[in-house]
C-alpha cells in the first residue's frame, strides 16, 4: 500500500508555535497520515529550542535538507502508529539512519 506523508514548512516561529504544530499534528493523525515530516529553518536561532519542543511531540531527527526555500532546513519526522518492518525502510539521506535507530532502540523502551 502506498504511504499517505504529509509536509509541513515553518517560515517563521509564532508564539503560538507548539499549539499550532500540535493541532496540526493532532488534525494530520486523524486523517490517518503514516509520516509527518516538519521543516524547520535551520536560520533562526529559535530552531534548536522549537526542535526540542518538537521532539516533546513525538517527532524525531530526518535529516538537513540545503538550500531549500530560504536556506538550510532541519527536517523531523513523526510516524503515525504505522508498522515497520525493518526492510520496509529506506533512507534518502546518510543521516537519517541515526534518527531511525535512535526512534527504534531509544524511543520505543527497548
Amino acid at each position: 500500500t502506498e504511504l499517505k506523508l504529509a509536509f509541513l514548512r515553518v517560515l517563521e516561529y509564532g508564539q503560538d508555535f507548539e499549539e499550532v504544530i500540535k493541532f496540526r499534528l493532532h488534525e494530520l493523525c486523524t486523517r490517518k497520515m503514516d509520516c509527518i515530516y516538519l521543516d524547520l529553518p535551520l536560520s533562526n536561532p529559535a530552531t534548536q529550542h522549537m526542535c526540542a519542543a518538537m521532539e516533546m511531540q513525538g517527532f524525531f531527527f530526518g535529516g538537513v535538507l540545503p538550500e531549500i526555500s530560504e536556506g538550510d532546513v532541519l527536517r523531523v519526522q513523526y510516524i503515525n502508529n504505522a508498522d515497520l518492518e525493518i526492510g520496509d525502510v529506506q533512507f534518502e539521506f546518510r543521516y537519517s539512519v541515526f534518527g531511525f535507530w535512535f526512534r527504534l532502540v531509544c524511543l520505543s523502551g527497548s
